[in-house]
């Protein structure tokens, strides 16, 4: 199963795979998590738990967070894959200085202008999940952030904003690292489950995302 949208039947997932939230009713992927244990999605959009990076003050990555599953994504992990993986989340977790969320870049740190030392990491729902994959087990999802394609204001909106009144809309993308009006060079939730269905085809090669990757329809 290298990405699906999850059918009526439902299907299994294995630990740490991807899992993915649509930004209803469209099919833009607005969210990303790892599962945090091998689980039946018996219906699509069931809710389960999960391993996810958010912009909650003080909890940007948690361990004990819950989703809907609408799409979901594997890359067959190895035992050792998985763990390493595991063991990465928790360095992350306890080791980092700091923990922001923010999706430019979608994985980032932040410095001290003074000492010049490192205050925080920081990371998107998606840039969670592409470090940890990278970072803790060596697996390249997608080519480097300043290759990917230029997502449009619409685009953005349409994934992480959807309904928000246009008046606040601004102040939403600039708590999250997005000035201007665009276009940015965004690590989109969409691009993960492309470059998950096409890795068994390209040799494990990293995926570079189209514009239209945004979305995820199977």
């Amino acid at each position: 199963m290298p990405a699906l949208v999850v059918p009526t039947e439902g299907c299994d997932l294995e630990r740490l795979g991807v899992v993915g939230s649509y930004s209803t009713p469209t099919t833009f992927v607005s969210h990303a998590g790892l599962a945090n244990s091998s689980v039946a999605i018996t219906s699509p959009g069931l809710e389960i738990a999960v391993i996810e990076c958010g912009a909650t003050p003080g909890l940007v990555v948690d361990c004990s967070g819950r989703m809907p599953a609408h799409v979901a994504g594997s890359c067959s992990l190895s035992r050792d894959e998985a763990d390493q993986i595991a063991t990465w989340i928790e360095d992350v977790r306890t080791r980092s200085p700091g923990l922001v969320y923010a999706a430019l870049p979608a994985v980032g740190e932040r410095i001290d202008d003074t000492t010049g030392r490192v205050i925080a990491r920081t990371f998107s729902c998606a840039g969670f999940v592409h470090a940890a994959y990278e970072e803790g087990a060596g697996i390249v999802l997608l080519v480097p952030e300043n290759a990917l394609p230029e997502v449009e204001r619409e685009t953005v909106i349409t994934t992480w904003a959807p309904g928000v009144p246009e008046h606040l809309v601004n102040r939403y993308l600039e708590k999250v690292g997005l000035t201007g009006t665009g276009p940015w060079r965004l690590l989109l939730p969409g691009y993960l489950f492309h470059a998950l269905r096409q890795r068994v085809s390209s040799a494990g090669a990293a995926y570079q995302p189209t514009s239209e990757d945004a979305s995820f329809s199977g």
